[in-house]
């Protein structure tokens, strides 16, 4: 089960509850993925880094604006509701910047061992290498569409 959608702009406008010091509404933010790299940074979700907390706070509350579902329990949930999403065995969650050509900056544990990478392979690996050759146009259409809606 998956879901695919074109939440960069929404992302970009976003401002985080622990994160007062950034702008969101910055263009280098929109325009590089600079929010998501701050909010992503220090490698792999762990305890160091609150297991980004803050990214999976913006991702969730996209989500539930985009499809009404949801990745946490509740939108003010804790760092460890955020560490049981980085780490469960069973939720493949990724996210990209807002590049021409957009790179991971964000992938669960399940991701990246669906992928076989680790976090600073996943994190530089363009996400349109993420389908195999043969599946790259399919890929591109299923984005376009999302693009457009």
């Amino acid at each position: 089960k998956g879901c695919c959608y074109k939440s960069d702009g929404y992302l970009a406008g976003m401002s985080t509850p622990d994160a007062a010091d950034t702008d969101p509404t910055s263009n280098d933010d929109a325009a590089d993925g600079g929010l998501a790299r701050r909010l992503t940074a220090g490698g792999p979700p762990d305890i160091s880094n609150k297991w980004h907390a803050d990214w999976v706070h913006l991702l969730d509350q996209s989500l539930r604006k985009s499809s009404g579902t949801a990745l946490l329990p509740a939108p003010n949930a804790g760092p460890a509701h955020c560490s049981s999403i980085a780490f469960s065995d069973d939720l493949v969650l990724v996210s990209h910047d807002a590049t021409d050509d957009p790179v991971f900056n964000y992938a669960s544990k399940a991701a990246l061992d669906l992928f076989e990478m680790d976090w600073d392979a996943f994190t530089s690996t363009p996400s349109r290498l993420s389908a195999e050759p043969g599946e790259r146009d399919a890929r591109a259409e299923l984005l376009r569409r999302v693009t457009d809606d």
